[in-house]
C-alpha cells in the first residue's frame, strides 16, 4: 500500500459519519440508494453527499447504477479499522516497551491479550492463587526483583519442592544473592534435584510461567524494569508465548550452581 493511498484511507475514516456509512454498506452488500442511507443514518442530504463523495473518491466504497456499494476493499479496510479498536487503552501500554531480538516473538506479542496488574499486593496475591496449585513445571527468569522473590519464596508463602523448575538469573541478581549469603534461603522452597539454574549476563524483562498462568515484567521507557506492575494472563496463547520467550532467553544463558 502506497503512503498516498494510506493517507487517503486514514483521512476518509477520520469522520465518525463516514465510518457509520461504511459499516451500513457492509451490512447491505447489494448496496443502498442515497435516500436509504440518509433515512437510516438520519443525516442531512447536503452533509451526506459530501461524505459519500469523499468515500467514493478515496476508493473506500463504490457508486454504481445509483447505488452506493461496498467493494472488496471496503471489507479489508473495515477489518483493519477493527484492529485499531483492539489497541489497549490502559496507560501501561503507552509507557512501557518490549525490545526483543527475535522478530517472530515480537510480532506474536502484538496479537496477545494480557491483563495489567498495577500494584505489588495484587501481583503477589495472583501469584499465590495461581502458582500454589499443583504444577507440572515452572519457568522463571530474566530481570527479577530480589525483594519480591524473597517475599514470595523466602517467606515460605509458596513451595515448589515437587515441581520441575527452571530459573534464569541475571549475573547482577546472582551477585546480590551471594553477597547477602542468601543462597540457602533462595533455594529453600525448591527441590534442588528438580531445579535447574541458569545465568544470563543481562536482561530487560522478567517472566514467570506455569501450566496455565504467566506474568511478564517489562521496562519503562527509560529501560528500567518495572516490578510494581506487570502483564498477567491465563490465556493459552499468552502462556504458550511466555514459554517460547523463556526458551529464547534460555538459549542465551548457561547452567550454573548457586
Amino acid at each position: 500500500m502506497s503512503d498516498d493511498y494510506l493517507d487517503r484511507i486514514l483521512g476518509a475514516l477520520r469522520s465518525q459519519t463516514r465510518r457509520r456509512i461504511l459499516e451500513l454498506l457492509l451490512d447491505n452488500s447489494h448496496g443502498l440508494r442515497f435516500s436509504e442511507i440518509g433515512r437510516t443514518l438520519n443525516v442531512y442530504p447536503s452533509t451526506l453527499e459530501k461524505h459519500l463523495t469523499r468515500l467514493v473518491k478515496d476508493e473506500v466504497i463504490a457508486h454504481e447504477s445509483n447505488r452506493y456499494m461496498p467493494t472488496l476493499n471496503s471489507g479489508l479496510i473495515w477489518k483493519a479499522l477493527g484492529n485499531f479498536r483492539t489497541i489497549p487503552k490502559h496507560p501501561y501500554f503507552s509507557n512501557h516497551t518490549l525490545l526483543l531480538d527475535d522478530e517472530n516473538l515480537q510480532r506474536e506479542f502484538r496479537s496477545l491479550n494480557f491483563d495489567v496488574i498495577t500494584d505489588i499486593i495484587s501481583i503477589v496475591n495472583r501469584i499465590k492463587e495461581d502458582f500454589e496449585k499443583p504444577q507440572n513445571s515452572i519457568q522463571a527468569g530474566g530481570a527479577m526483583d530480589h525483594d519480591l522473590g524473597k517475599g514470595i519464596y523466602g517467606s515460605g508463602m509458596l513451595s515448589h519442592k515437587d515441581v520441575n523448575v527452571e530459573i534464569i538469573l541475571t549475573t547482577q541478581l546472582i551477585d546480590e544473592i551471594q553477597g547477602r549469603g542468601e543462597e540457602t534461603l533462595f533455594l529453600s522452597q525448591f527441590d534442588t534435584k528438580k531445579t535447574s539454574l541458569f545465568s544470563v549476563e543481562d536482561c530487560d524483562f522478567g517472566l514467570g510461567v506455569g501450566d496455565d498462568a504467566g506474568l511478564l515484567f517489562l521496562p519503562r521507557l527509560d529501560l528500567t524494569v518495572d516490578f510494581h506492575q506487570c502483564l498477567y494472563s491465563h490465556g493459552p496463547n499468552e502462556v504458550a508465548w511466555l514459554k517460547k520467550l523463556f526458551k529464547h532467553l534460555k538459549r542465551q544463558s548457561r547452567p550454573f550452581i548457586l
